[in-house]
């Protein structure tokens, strides 16, 4: 049985900063001081690991800057780029948090997407080209919007459709554009990059051989490579059932194809 002294150390590792409680390391951590092996039973990448963590967050505290706010939408906008697939109301708040550190409210996108049907249906009735829009990821065959799950307006109509297999090929695509931008931003924004990989490791969770031993770079490329193999497996069936589902939608609305059939029959309302 642990002794005090353990138990007060495990409660403030679990108050460490910058880790979240899902952080492998973290865990690891209280395993070992759960079982009163003390710090030396990790290894020296969990160290590593827990050392780089709680670094960039005091790192982070100590050189915050102040900067102008972006509007919510252009971070969301901007979090859906960079991932390429539809993605969920919290999957683009963590991205837009491991990438600004910056929190952003995914209650408030919920809003946000019912503001954007109604100037692009402005905009298009002034006679205007609608700028990119936070707009629904659509089901193939109801061509109505995904529960939960957002684009980007100006995307071609397959990657803004919802089919049997895409999620598949939707996870491990996510994985892969976290992966690459945290190796971009290594050497830029070493906070950013740490977050990201961290981020891409636990969307990994699900897919074989992506578990790593860290979220060190040597290892985020291991992940890479298990969900490139994952990507593959689903790839073409995935792209079939989209292009299907583009074409069979050519004689709808514009505004069908962006909002839904039910939206688009309300329009600005």
């Amino acid at each position: 049985m642990p002794s005090p002294g353990h138990r007060s150390e495990e409660t403030a590792a679990a108050h460490m900063p910058g880790i979240s409680p899902l952080h492998p390391a973290l865990q690891k951590l209280r395993d070992a001081l759960a079982s009163g092996a003390g710090l030396e039973a990790l290894d020296d990448n969990t160290l590593d690991d827990l050392i780089t963590q709680a670094t960039n967050e005091r790192f982070a505290r100590t050189h915050r800057r102040d900067t102008p706010s972006t509007p919510r939408r252009a971070v969301a906008l901007s979090a859906l780029d960079l991932l390429g697939v539809p993605a969920s109301l919290r999957t683009i708040s963590a991205v837009a948090f491991a990438r600004t550190g910056t929190p952003l409210d995914s209650h408030s996108l919920a809003s946000a997407r019912r503001d954007e049907r109604r100037a692009w249906f402005r905009q298009r009735v002034a006679g205007m080209t609608p700028e990119p829009k936070l707009a629904p990821a659509l089901h193939y065959q109801k061509v109505e919007p995904v529960h939960g799950l957002l684009t980007v307006s100006t995307w071609d109509l397959r990657r803004r459709v919802v089919t049997p297999h895409s999620p598949r090929v939707d996870r491990p695509t996510m994985v892969c554009a976290l992966i690459d931008e945290a190796d971009r931003l290594t050497d830029i924004d070493r906070i950013a990059a740490s977050r990201l990989g961290l981020l891409a490791c636990q969307m990994a969770a699900d897919i074989p051989g992506a578990t790593p031993p860290s979220t060190h770079q040597k290892d985020r490329a291991s992940v890479r490579r298990a969900a490139i193999r994952e990507l593959n497996r689903f790839a073409t069936i995935a792209t079939d059932e989209q292009l299907a589902a583009a074409h069979a939608m050519q004689t709808l609305s514009a505004g069908a194809t962006v909002w839904g059939r039910t939206a688009a029959a309300r329009g600005t309302h």
